[in-house]
């Protein structure tokens, strides 16, 4: 079944919280590694799968997005970065377990599986009780410092990202905002927008700094609903990936063995703590871009890492 039309963002100040409830309004899970995917080129990315385009993400920070969202499974304890910018696991995540032997890409805030001394710290746990995900047993630590082993890319292998712990991390809630044309970051500004993909595939592009509209093609910044999103199909798709443009699928969320918001909304982690329930990540929907959203710790959200250029 594909998805109807939906389309770009309008900026709402810090004040949503996603509670990752059920919406009776969202289309059903879906899984994008079927065969009606578009194709997809990665000439945008090294051997690593890092993007060779740069993005600000604050005033002397540069990073490389990779070339898709974050993957575990369980039964060979291995991660991987998504084929493609566009894939997601989808109805998948409710088989959530640690002898799961398909793969989900859902996850609690910390969950590298890192014992630094928190209860839920695996990438299968499904604890509801978000005291449980204290990096370092503690409500106030974010995932840095003496507690950076908690972010995914610091401690774990990517497969297909270098196969190596410590080449990628998370970004901050500063971070996102940055790059994300927040916090007086105004090269950043008009450099991101919602997008569909021919015609089903739902997500937010984000431009690098030095960008080159390719001929034919139209880009329209800060769309303010999916009906209005950049479309694009497979080829136009192609040659946007080409020059340099990242896409966040919208993957929805996890609570438990439950899923939300599937194809509708992109909710994707930060490392940095909010209270003692919350934390910080990014938030985008229809008509909807919350930077500094505050989602609770126990919920499964998505996770794109990122490498310092």
């Amino acid at each position: 079944m594909k998805h109807k039309h939906l389309a770009a963002i309008a900026l709402l100040l810090p004040l949503a919280i996603v509670s990752c409830q059920k919406d009776t309004t969202t289309s059903g899970p879906r899984n994008t590694t079927s065969g009606d995917s578009p194709a997809a080129t990665q000439s945008a990315f090294d051997n690593d799968g890092m993007s060779k385009y740069s993005f600000s993400v604050s005033s002397f920070k540069r990073v490389g997005f990779s070339r898709g969202n974050l993957q575990y499974q369980a039964s060979t304890n291995t991660w991987r970065f998504a084929e493609h910018q566009y894939d997601y696991i989808g109805a998948d995540n409710t088989l959530i377990s640690s002898v799961n032997s398909g793969w989900i890409d859902l996850f609690g805030w910390g969950t590298s599986g890192w014992n630094s001394g928190a209860v839920a710290y695996q990438p299968y746990s499904v604890s509801n009780n978000n005291a449980d995900y204290y990096p370092g047993g503690s409500s106030l630590n974010d995932l840095v410092d003496n507690c950076a082993n908690a972010d995914w890319g610091i401690y774990i292998p990517v497969s297909n990202g270098g196969n190596t712990p410590g080449l990628w991390h998370t970004l901050n809630s500063n971070e996102w905002r940055y790059l994300l044309g927040q916090s007086g970051a105004e090269n950043r500004v008009g450099k991101w927008g919602l997008a569909v993909l021919v015609d089903l595939y739902k997500g937010l592009v984000i431009l690098p700094d030095s960008w080159s509209l390719p001929d034919g093609l139209s880009f329209t910044p800060g769309a303010t609903s999916w009906d209005q999103a950049n479309k694009y199909t497979d080829t136009q798709w192609q040659q946007m990936e080409a020059a340099g443009a990242i896409f966040l699928p919208a993957a929805g969320c996890r609570y438990a063995n439950g899923i939300d918001l599937i194809g509708e909304a992109g909710i994707y982690w930060s490392t940095t703590h909010y209270n003692e329930s919350r934390a910080y990540n990014i938030y985008f929907s229809d008509a909807t871009l919350d930077m500094v959203n505050r989602n609770y710790r126990s919920n499964g959200l998505s996770v794109r890492l990122v490498k310092k250029k």
